[in-house]
């Protein structure tokens, strides 16, 4: 994206946030990670006087943003209609359902984890994720045998969600296969009885591949049900934990043992509610909030 609305060249953009009326402001922002400081971190856009041409603020957190009268916001509907969908389209990673549900390993394991936590086995590396230097992600290691034989990680925290009510269809990760050999990489959804869901069919790793984006659908069609989930739609309603493993088969959701080492980062899930809201605001919505804004400044 180049021009006015060009994010720095530092900046890797990953989602539109909010796009609300403030007062007698219109307040766009979205987020991005900076591969220096492997933050994420929200970013608004200022609408600057007098002829309302929006820039990208770079003063650093929080909100910064400039009155434009109602005439001057009427005429920028296009413009910001433009800004929205631009910004959505160029993020190689959508926001996810809510904040904190794009884990981009910040410092953090963002609550995945082994059986038994060994930061041999389970870690945050600082550097070298799919933005390169300054990017984080997370590293699992098997070897093979006993308690840390399997890559398998596993999420019950903020992945432990209604997907039905919140339109998840797929979830979309950055893989690395750091290992001496080929990986099948499933995604898998297990309740506390043991029973649940995995992907048909495995995403091949190669070695040596590098960063791959990966999309594994959450769909009954593309998944392979295990022991005895029940319905599907009332599985996917909450009580289970999100599950990246290697597997050569569909037979568990344990995984499988290998010797080897999985890079992953940028886990979201998809599709992007507030993204698709945002996209819609490009039209009804900045009318709406143009007129507000018109009707405030002439009274």
């Amino acid at each position: 994206m180049t021009g006015p609305f060009a994010p720095a060249a530092a900046e890797t953009p990953l989602a539109v946030e909010s796009l609300v009326a403030e007062g007698e402001d219109l307040v766009l922002r979205y987020r991005y990670k900076a591969p220096a400081a492997g933050r994420l971190t929200p970013r608004p856009v200022v609408f600057d006087q007098p002829r309302g041409v929006p820039r990208l603020s770079r003063r650093g957190w929080g909100p910064h943003v400039q009155s434009f009268t109602g005439e001057t916001v009427m005429s920028l509907i296009g413009r910001v209609g433009v800004l929205v969908t631009a910004l959505v389209a160029c993020s190689p990673v959508a926001f996810a359902i809510t904040v904190g549900t794009t884990d981009t390993f910040t410092g953090s394991l963002d609550n995945w984890q082994k059986g038994i936590s060994n930061p041999t086995y389970l870690s945050v590396v600082a550097n070298g994720g799919p933005a390169g230097a300054g990017d984080s992600y997370m590293q699992s290691v098997a070897d093979g045998v006993g308690s840390f034989g399997r890559l398998t990680v596993f999420n019950q925290s903020q992945w432990d969600s209604n997907y039905v009510t919140d339109g998840v269809t797929s979830i979309r990760m950055d893989l690395l296969n750091s290992g001496t050999g080929a990986l099948q990489v499933r995604l898998g959804l297990r309740n506390s009885a043991g029973s649940g869901f995995i992907s048909s069919t495995p995403y091949a790793l190669g070695v040596g591949s590098g960063w791959q984006t990966a999309e594994f659908p959450v769909t009954q069609a593309s998944l392979a049900a295990v022991g005895t989930p029940g319905d599907f739609s009332s599985f996917l309603s909450g009580g289970f934990a999100l599950r990246i493993l290697h597997a050569t088969s569909t037979a568990n959701l344990n995984g499988t043992t290998v010797v080897g080492t999985l890079g992953v980062d940028n886990v979201t899930a998809v599709p992007e509610p507030s993204a698709v809201i945002l996209a819609g605001l490009g039209g009804v919505g900045l009318v709406a909030a143009a007129r507000r804004l018109g009707r405030s400044r002439r009274s």
